[in-house]
């Protein structure tokens, strides 16, 4: 996946997710621990923990993207095909700025 900081400028990272694992942290509780790697244009290692409710928003923003057909076919034209989305066809709004209905 592409990651782009604020931070870095106009810098994009490749990054890959390494690992998932549930684990009780002290003081934060059980998380799901997401593990990932940078390997463009610099070589990190990066973790983010998730809690109930950043699990929450993110099961909640996957069930708004699949449960619009036409994103629905798009997504499994990305993950068979490797196809976005047609040639000159426009970006959609992201469901994370929308309003929830």
């Amino acid at each position: 996946m592409r990651v782009n900081s604020t931070g870095l400028g106009k810098t994009t990272l490749i990054v890959k997710i390494t690992g998932l694992t549930y684990e009780f942290v002290e003081g934060e509780g059980w998380v799901v621990r997401m593990a990932m790697e940078s390997h463009e244009p610099v070589h990190w290692q990066m973790n983010a923990r998730l809690q109930g409710p950043d699990l929450r928003d993110a099961v909640a923003l996957v069930f708004r993207l699949i449960c619009n057909p036409v994103r629905l076919c798009r997504i499994l034209a990305m993950m068979f095909k490797g196809e976005a989305r047609p040639a000159g066809a426009k970006a959609e709004p992201s469901l994370a700025t929308q309003e929830r209905r």
